[in-house]
């Protein structure tokens, strides 16, 4: 037993010798089941190391197992064997020999495993070091392979753009040659055509020659034509300084300020009417209590006089010749005067939207295109038109086509001209645009209900279209704010103050008429601001017209008696001729 023990280590030992391990040179990868690669040579070393620790462990297992068979004999030799039992020593030493032989041949056998673990080990960095090489090539091989298949993408669309443009290409050139043989087509039939027209225009040499003479008849006719219209412009110029001559001798044997004299209808049909007037005549006549309370009747006689059945239309028959006399380049003035509730603001503005009902503004406009409608038509240079409105309000002059805020202004005397700095001056092209401008003057003007008119006026306005062309005259349509005994209309506060304004200016305007029927030298036109803005129209050849506005009723007998007495000095004003000789109206 214990020669084959014996026999059995050395052979192990020699073979674990024999079994030294030595790296071969790497091989091909090789996949596991998990996925990661392992070489060959890996695999061999595994299991050489895995048989050289199967055999240390039987070699364990038979040394113990020997260890014990020892043992066993030997406690076998005390009991039964007193040979052996003597020789216990003997025996003892023998063991300790051989398990000294038994470790002699262990030791080698443990270094060629520590040898092979270490191979081991350096085959299983080796191979880490390769699989991680391995790893890194793989990932820049997939990296390069992402950018080579981006790098495709790329140049596939890029061939499908160069394709598309050739498709586009090829149209283009299908159509440019489609184009061409139209060209080539239009070509020939225009060299047909130029080659009819050369044999058409072969025979026309006499046509063309007798057009020529009929050219030149023609210029000739139209050189007489334009002759003959100078001729006529001439004639039509001086027929104009005649009429303007006449207008001239009319005015001032009827006066330069002529009045009408306009009854308004009664409120009430069953009011008791005080006064009468005559359209054929122009006597109006006024019924009134004098001082001691006896009844007495006044007599008045006017250019004109037009009871309350008299229409709009009838009234501006008489101021048509004036605004006539404006566009032939007269300064010419319009205002209707008298007490408050008496009808001025109806004869003046009237109802725009109404045809029947527009008064002196509206009608006035109209004419002034029609004239220049006319002198256009006629090849006469027509007139620029501009339009200001402006009102008077507390002796304040005030800009209706500005904004309420705009500052006040102030009249100034510029030469022979009346100026307002900063007030609007609108460029008016049609009546439409006109009849807008007053629109909104009207909107804007300061009105007021009292005691005896529920609408009534608190200010002057004052329209002044002004003429731009070869003469630079001016017409003024002035609605004067109506005269009120405060005691009558009950004006207090704001309203007291505007009708103590409005009195002071009407005086005023009396004075400069009191002054020019004395025929002063110095006329008091800057003691207020209504007298200053009407300068220009109260001078010396101007054209002036008083539209008197009377109401029927007895208890305004005594406003009608003083309005018309106002007019009967007013139309006894003689202003003069614009050479500067007066002349003195026909007496009434």
């Amino acid at each position: 037993f214990f020669f084959w023990r014996e026999r059995k280590v050395r052979s192990m030992a020699t073979d674990a010798r024999r079994k030294r391990v030595v790296a071969p040179p790497p091989e091909p990868l090789v996949e596991e089941e998990d996925g990661v690669e392992k070489s060959p040579l890996m695999q061999r070393i595994e299991k050489r190391a895995e048989g050289a620790i199967a055999e240390f462990k039987d070699w364990l297992r038979f040394v113990w197992d020997g260890e014990a068979d020892c043992e066993g004999l030997r406690r076998v030799g005390q009991c039964f064997s007193p040979t052996r039992a003597g020789n216990k020593e003997k025996h003892e030493t023998e063991l300790l020999e051989r398990e000294m032989r038994v470790e002699s041949g262990v030791l080698p056998l443990v270094k060629a495993m520590e040898e092979a673990v270490s191979v081991a080990e350096s085959a299983s960095r080796d191979l880490d070091a390769h699989t991680e090489r391995t790893r890194t090539l793989a990932t820049e091989a997939l990296s390069r392979a992402q950018i080579a298949e981006k790098l495709l993408g790329k140049a596939l669309v890029h061939l499908s753009e160069l394709q598309e443009a050739y498709s586009s290409m090829e149209a283009g050139r299908s159509k440019a040659q489609q184009a061409r043989q139209a060209m080539e087509e239009r070509l020939k039939d225009a060299q047909a055509n130029e080659k009819l027209y050369n044999e058409a225009l072969a025979g026309k040499d006499e046509e063309v020659e007798r057009l020529r003479r009929e050219l030149e008849d023609m210029t000739k006719a139209r050189e007489m034509a334009d002759e003959r219209a100078s001729k006529f412009e001439r004639c039509w110029e001086e027929e104009m300084r005649q009429r303007r001559s006449l207008q001239e001798t009319v005015f001032a044997l009827q006066g330069n300020i002529r009045i009408l004299c306009r009854i308004k209808p009664p409120c009430s049909g069953n009011a008791r009417k005080c006064i009468a007037a005559s359209s054929m005549t122009g006597e109006v006549e006024l019924e009134n209590a004098s001082a001691d309370g006896r009844m007495q009747l006044s007599k008045f006689e006017f250019s004109y006089a037009l009871d309350e059945k008299a229409s709009q239309t009838d009234v501006y028959k008489t101021v048509s010749p004036l605004v006539g006399a404006f566009c032939d380049g007269a300064d010419a003035c319009v205002f209707a005067y008298g007490q408050t509730g008496s009808g001025k603001t109806h004869t003046m503005q009237g109802d725009l939207a109404s045809e029947g009902q527009r008064g002196v503004f509206a009608r006035a406009l109209d004419d002034i295109f029609l004239h220049a409608s006319t002198r256009e038509a006629g090849g006469i240079p027509a007139y620029t038109v501009t339009v200001t409105m402006l009102e008077v309000y507390n002796d304040t002059v005030r800009d209706l086509l500005a904004p309420a805020s705009a500052s006040l202004l102030d009249v100034k005397m510029g030469g022979s001209r009346v100026r307002v700095p900063g007030a609007t001056e609108l460029a008016v092209g049609d009546a439409e645009q006109a009849m807008r401008a007053l629109e909104e003057g009207k909107r804007r003007r300061a009105t007021a209900s009292t005691g005896m008119n529920a609408d009534s006026s608190r200010s002057h306005m004052v329209l002044s279209v002004r003429l731009s062309g070869k003469s630079n005259n001016v017409l003024h349509l002035v609605d004067l704010a109506g005269s009120e005994r405060v005691q009558r209309s009950g004006a207090e506060g704001t309203q007291l103050c505007e009708a103590q304004h409005i009195n002071r200016s009407l005086s005023a305007l009396g004075d400069v008429v009191a002054a020019l029927q004395r025929q002063e030298r110095h006329i008091p036109y800057r003691n207020s601001k209504l007298t200053s803005l009407l300068q220009e129209g109260l001078r010396p050849g101007s054209k002036v017209m008083m539209l008197v506005c009377v109401a029927p009723e007895s208890c305004s007998a005594r406003e009608s008696l003083s309005t018309l007495g106002f007019a009967q000095r007013a139309q006894a004003v003689m202003l003069g001729s614009p050479d500067g000789k007066k002349r003195r109206p026909v007496s009434t």
